[in-house]
């Protein structure tokens, strides 16, 4: 487990179990996960390209654009794409709403 999942999972785990989680907790952990998305990105990177690069090897096998995206879509690769996608949009959200409650007075 990397340092993103590891800061992803300690919320989790106050959130299933309950633990109420102070401003400044939500905050750092909004600090943390912008720093650590870079690695995500450079993930997002090399995934898309792993797509691409199928994508033009069906291609240049003889199939059109559309039957290469098709086909590329049923790989490993694309399915890796979509999860780190997912993963990017999640941890962004949580960003925002981390942000926003860190913004919350008692």
């Amino acid at each position: 487990m990397d340092a993103l999942d590891a800061t992803i999972a300690w919320f989790r785990e106050r959130a299933e179990g309950g633990i109420p989680t102070s401003a400044a907790e939500f905050l750092d952990g909004a600090a943390k996960l912008a720093v650590l998305l870079q690695d995500l990105d450079e993930e997002l990177v090399l995934a898309e390209m792993a797509v691409n690069r199928a994508v033009n090897g069906f291609m240049g096998a003889g199939n059109s654009a559309a039957a290469a995206k098709a086909q590329a879509k049923a790989l490993p690769e694309y399915e890796v794409l979509l999860r780190l996608q997912a993963k990017r949009e999640r941890i962004s959200a949580f960003i925002q709403i981390a942000k926003r409650r860190s913004e919350i007075r008692y």
